[in-house]
């Protein structure tokens, strides 16, 4: 099998800016200068966020401001799960694909809609052994701060137990699998092997390009905190 690089977008850093690679490369090594930093070497007048108040550190910034970055998280959340799910649906042409993004919603989800709504679901039905079968796939995305990608994972797994629970009565076979991409673009190899034993369980012999995958999906990642770092840089005031 092979091995996932833990920063995909590295791969790319030829078709990358210079911002691009300047940034990615001083947030992997944690060294963006957040408010907090600035403050620490008397360049800001306030090491808080103007939007919550807290301080404003690095992951703060990236990935646990409550109030400023809805709209940029989402942003990122959302282009990242386009990249998924337009894979999935190429790669996965006997199977419905459905995802909570504008371009994928249309009609209902396979498993019919819910409260909690979650971000893919794939489903298959096949003949086995003179019987049809039915599968469900389903997906969670989040974009976390590297450090929290083990508490992403236990909350999510958490929060879709029952609707899992109820899945099952309906189908022969349901598996949830929750995919962590950092907002740094780090991804983990468990991500990997989890989603390949989803495409095997919806019908793919084999899996093509998922490193490729990989790598769009972590450059999205980054670029999607850099919009959020420079929206909140703007409000950084400087002495």
């Amino acid at each position: 099998m092979p091995i996932v690089s833990a920063v995909p977008w590295l791969k790319r850093v030829e078709s990358m800016t210079a911002n691009e690679v300047a940034f990615g490369t001083a947030a992997l090594q944690y060294n963006l200068a957040s408010p907090a930093k600035l403050y620490l070497w008397g360049m800001t007048a306030s090491d808080t966020c103007v939007s919550c108040g807290l301080r404003a550190t690095e992951s703060h910034i990236l990935s646990n401001c409550p109030a400023r970055l809805n709209s940029a998280k989402k942003g990122r959340h959302d282009s990242i799960l386009m990249c998924i799910a337009s894979w999935l649906r190429k790669h996965l042409r006997d199977a419905t694909v459905w995802a909570d993004i504008e371009d994928f919603r249309g009609a209902p989800p396979p498993a019919g809609w819910t409260k909690q709504r979650p971000d893919i679901q794939v489903a298959r039905t096949f003949r086995k052994g003179g019987a049809m079968t039915n599968t469900l796939w389903v997906i969670e995305l989040t974009v976390p701060s590297e450090a929290n990608f083990a508490a992403a994972e236990l909350r999510k797994s958490a929060k879709y137990e029952a609707l899992i629970t109820e899945y099952r009565s309906a189908y022969d076979s349901v598996k949830f699998t929750h995919i962590g991409i950092g907002t740094r673009g780090v991804i983990l190899q468990d991500t990997d092997d989890e989603v390949r034993a989803g495409m095997r369980l919806c019908g793919a012999a084999r899996t093509v390009g998922l490193a490729k995958l990989w790598e769009e999906c972590s450059l999205a990642a980054l670029r999607g905190s850099i919009v959020a770092w420079c929206a909140a840089r703007q409000d950084v005031v400087e002495v």
